[in-house]
């Protein structure tokens, strides 16, 4: 059995289920989520994903709490994801969280966002009341092949909006990301498209603290510096990220297996 000097993974485990962290787990996190779930989703988001054990502990610390600021859990029905680039940690906001964020703001009204195909019939006419009409194409012979998406927003002011994006476009966000080719732009191209298109139509919205927030994380995943964002954010934040106790010298570590079962016991139902 191979093993090694486990000081970074125990580090990691040991935040996590430290007292003086899930205080501060429960501090951010909305009323509707415990600290204790919270805390447990975290091991299990770990456990998948063995690669967030290499990045350094302060950027899986900072994406963590400010996921819970946002009150979205990670790596859970695509509200945002931890994505391990080398030794960084970076959180991404995903389709989902942006919808979880309009709806928490209460000035939405209705919201829809759909994939055009190229067997639909899409048009805008923004003098309307409703500035759009799409009829969809079930027959199943159609061509499902993706040319746009759009999303369409009334505001509880009375206002409403729509916003178009061709395949194109979405793909030229998709090729400045540095998670382009991999994590939820590999395995749900459709739903970080529409994801894509509400970041802009985010710009026409009252904007909260949550809101953002996202906003802020989502251009520098565009600028491809979101690596340095989640920290920042957790400081201009207030937020305390406990520290985990100091590594000691290599020489005085127990050596333990690094197989995750073994740092990782099943917690049961």
């Amino acid at each position: 059995m191979t093993t090694e000097i486990a000081t970074r993974p125990q580090n990691l485990i040991t935040w996590l289920a430290a007292p003086a962290t899930i205080e501060e787990f429960r501090k951010a996190l909305p009323a509707v989520m415990t600290a204790e779930r919270w805390t447990r989703s975290l091991q299990t988001t770990v456990r998948k994903n063995p690669k967030l054990l290499q990045c350094s502990l302060a950027s899986v610390q900072a994406c963590i709490m400010t996921a819970a600021q946002l009150g979205l859990e990670p790596n859970v029905q695509g509200l945002c994801y931890l994505i391990p680039r080398g030794n960084e940690c970076t959180l991404l906001v995903g389709y989902e969280g942006m919808l979880a964020l309009m709806r928490r703001s209460g000035e939405i009204l209705s919201f829809s966002s759909n994939i055009v195909r190229k067997s639909d019939t899409f048009k805008i006419s923004r003098h309307l009341d409703v500035p759009f009409v799409h009829d969809e194409n079930h027959d199943p012979d159609a061509d499902d092949t993706m040319i746009g998406v759009y999303c369409y927003v009334r505001l509880k002011s009375g206002e409403n909006f729509i916003e178009y994006m061709s395949k194109k476009q979405v793909d030229q966000i998709r090729a400045r990301s540095q998670s382009g080719s991999s994590g939820p732009w590999k395995t749900d191209y459709e739903q970080m498209a529409r994801k894509t298109v509400i970041r802009r139509a985010y710009h026409y919205l009252p904007k909260s603290t949550d809101i953002a927030q996202a906003l802020e994380l989502i251009d520098a995943e565009d600028r491809q510096e979101s690596e340095q964002t989640p920290v920042e954010t957790v400081r201009r934040a207030g937020l305390n990220i406990p520290q985990p106790p100091p590594t000691i010298d290599a020489t005085e570590v127990e050596k333990v297996a690094v197989e995750q079962e073994s740092m990782f016991p099943d917690d049961g139902p």
